[in-house]
């Protein structure tokens, strides 16, 4: 997965009805990735959307969410997939649990639930394969490596 075929996907939506959630915990190693894709994504080409840092609170951003009457919420988290440290690829719903998004204390699709009793919303999950979760840590090599590597324009 690179940041083209990421725009690709999300062609088809107005972008002023995107809104793209970080996720991620900058103090515990890879758990950071959600957040520093989201800074990426909004140094980009891509405009319009809305760019919500949550962190590991998005509840505290629903409001938020919801006023930007999105058709498109797209979740940015580090989560374990059983890929190699730094690989980037969308997650199904139905993956997410088995995924073990993040390491918060809230489940995703509660949140997700929620924003569907609201208003119906089509909601994505972007996930990056961590390496390292530890305490006071960067994120590992591996990782920069990863979103350097979707962020590089194909030629």
């Amino acid at each position: 997965m690179n940041f083209t075929e990421f725009q690709n996907d999300l062609s088809s939506y107005e972008p002023e009805r995107i809104v793209i959630v970080g996720l991620g915990n900058p103090q515990r190693g890879d758990d950071a990735a959600g957040l520093v894709l989201l800074v990426g994504i909004g140094k980009s080409s891509l405009s319009g959307a809305l760019l919500v840092s949550a962190g590991t609170t998005p509840e505290n951003s629903l409001q938020q969410i919801l006023s930007a009457d999105p058709a498109l919420v797209v979740f940015l988290d580090a989560c374990r997939f059983r890929g190699s440290p730094g690989e980037i690829r969308w997650l199904d719903a139905d993956e997410i649990e088995d995924a073990g998004i993040s390491t918060h204390a809230y489940s995703i699709t509660v949140i997700e639930k929620y924003l569907n009793l609201e208003k119906p919303v089509e909601c994505r999950y972007l996930g990056i394969q961590p390496g390292t979760r530890e305490n006071g840590v960067g994120l590992s090599e591996e990782v920069r490596e990863g979103i350097k590597a979707f962020f590089q324009q194909e030629g």
